[in-house]
């Protein structure tokens, strides 16, 4: 059960919405990183084969195991709806950690790192 849902929104409106949720519900990848950012209490799942790897990369790189499954039934049976938001201190740092790392890599492959 959701108190609003929404069809058509500009990307600010979405964003904004997010950033102000009390929870979250989702199964969109860019949702999931926008509801990060924000330190939102977020749910996010996967359904379809396709987009799984990218849930499951964010699940356990990101320590987001918790936040997101591949059911309802999964998220009932691991209590993920009532355990509240993950640790954003850990989340965070691990972004920040995987940042220098990618930008240590793009200037190796464009050449531009100082030898």
């Amino acid at each position: 059960m959701a108190d609003k849902t929404y069809w058509s929104l500009t990307p600010d409106e979405w964003v904004s919405l997010i950033a102000s949720a009390d929870f979250f519900y989702t199964d969109s990848f860019h949702g999931v990183v926008f509801g990060v950012k924000s330190n939102v209490n977020l749910l996010a799942y996967y359904v379809d084969e396709k987009r799984k790897s990218r849930f499951v990369d964010l699940s356990v790189r990101f320590n987001l195991k918790s936040n997101i499954v591949n059911s309802v039934s999964e998220a009932l049976a691991r209590n993920c709806i009532n355990r509240g938001a993950p640790d954003y201190e850990l989340t965070h740092k691990i972004i920040r950690e995987e940042r220098i790392i990618s930008k240590a890599f793009l200037k190796k492959a464009l050449g531009t790192e100082k030898s």
